[in-house]
């Protein structure tokens, strides 16, 4: 069943009596509809108001219908054109056909089926319109999704799209990655399995819908993060073409491998007897794998009533340079008023004690220069962990 559309019509005949008579016929559906009697009027009418459908008569004073199609199509394209003439003539009819007419309709049509043409016309200028509008609600949350979102030609497998999250994250500019092969954002030893897995994918066999990988992909200031990448091949409409989403997992993988190294900490710990060892380890562990670039390990003789007031009889340290630690050894660590500012209540922080770099107890020139890398950190904040061996 037809949907009742009405819509906005021109009619465009230098026969005033033929104008009202389509009127009246297109009214009576609930149209509203213009009349004016010649191509200039056409034009300068739709300048200021918009139409669904222009029915323009084959023969004007100023200008051919014929000759007006292109005209109207070009300034609006959605907006479908009708050619009336007084007599049928295919020549005529498969011309304006030709120039982007939509009907050619003889003047001896009957009302009811100019209606239900007219009718057709605007229910399928609804549905465009509706399309087009889903077309481009789809696009706006492609483009301002929460996640990378990507598409690949299957024929050159370079970018044609990249949304605005993902140029955001990687730090490039749209212009700089369309037309560009993914491969050329890869580090190089992910190159060769990205291009294998694209073209397995173009191909249809060996990777199964959705499947997801892993990539190392290098932002435009040379830092590189892990891209989790999941790919799919889309067809409809003539067009072929890889559709994908990337999520930026490299707190992810930072964290497995975070703990993969407490579990390798771990074994040697259960395995060695060598406690100078076991704290070497996790110290080159902290300033390897974390945002403290420099660590270090005070032993004081536990013997002593209060081991925090007593000497210290070792140092252990990663990060520090041959002359850092010369230095600190020299000054044989913190001294005792530094232990006891240190491990005040004030700074205490669960089991550790934090000194924020405008608070530190001491002088600012006591100790090295700061290298904290931690967000949200100062290069001068101190992190005491106070530990109590057997």
């Amino acid at each position: 069943m037809l949907t009742v559309v009405s819509g906005r019509i021109l009619v465009v005949d230098d026969d005033p009596n033929w104008g009202l008579i389509v009127k009246k016929i297109l009214t009576r559906s609930g149209n509203e509809v213009v009349t004016v009697e010649t191509g200039d009027d056409a034009l300068k009418t739709m300048e200021n108001e918009g139409f669904d459908i222009v029915i323009v008569d084959i023969l004007l004073p100023d200008i051919l219908g014929i000759d007006l199609i292109p005209r109207i199509k070009a300034a609006y394209p959605h907006t479908a054109v009708y050619v009336l003439s007084g007599h049928t003539d295919s020549y005529s009819a498969a011309n304006a056909l030709q120039q982007g007419a939509e009907r050619y309709i003889d003047k001896s049509i009957e009302p009811a089926a100019l209606q239900e043409m007219v009718a057709r016309t605007l229910e399928r200028r609804r549905l465009m319109r509706s399309l087009r509008v889903e077309r481009s609600r789809y696009e706006q949350l492609v483009s301002n999704a929460p996640i990378g979102v990507f598409v690949i030609d299957t024929i050159t497998m370079k970018f044609t799209f990249m949304n605005r999250f993902l140029l955001d994250l990687t730090g490039y500019a749209q212009d700089e990655v369309i037309g560009q092969s993914p491969s050329e954002f890869v580090v190089a030893e992910d190159r060769e399995m990205l291009l294998t897995k694209l073209r397995a994918r173009i191909k249809g066999r060996s990777l199964p819908s959705g499947e997801k990988t892993t990539y190392r992909f290098t932002k435009k200031d040379g830092t590189v993060i892990d891209l989790l990448v999941e790919t799919h091949v889309v067809e409809g409409s003539g067009e072929r073409f890889i559709e994908g989403t990337a999520r930026d997992v490299t707190a992810e993988a930072r964290l497995f491998q975070l703990r993969q190294i407490v579990l390798d900490l771990g074994q040697q710990i259960l395995s060695s007897r060598d406690i100078d060892h076991i704290l070497q380890s996790v110290l080159d562990a902290i300033t390897q794998y974390s945002g403290f670039q420099r660590a270090v390990v005070s032993l004081y003789d536990l013997s002593v009533a209060n081991p925090q007031e007593g000497m210290v009889y070792k140092i252990l340290a990663s990060g520090l340079s041959k002359e850092d630690l010369a230095l600190m050894n020299a000054g044989g660590g913190m001294t005792i008023e530094q232990r006891n500012l240190a491990f005040d209540e004030k700074f205490r922080l669960g089991d550790a004690y934090y000194i924020p770099h405008d608070r530190t107890p001491w002088r600012s020139e006591v100790g090295l220069q700061g290298t904290v890398t931690i967000d949200g950190w100062h290069p001068d904040d101190f992190l005491f962990i106070p530990l109590r061996g057997a």
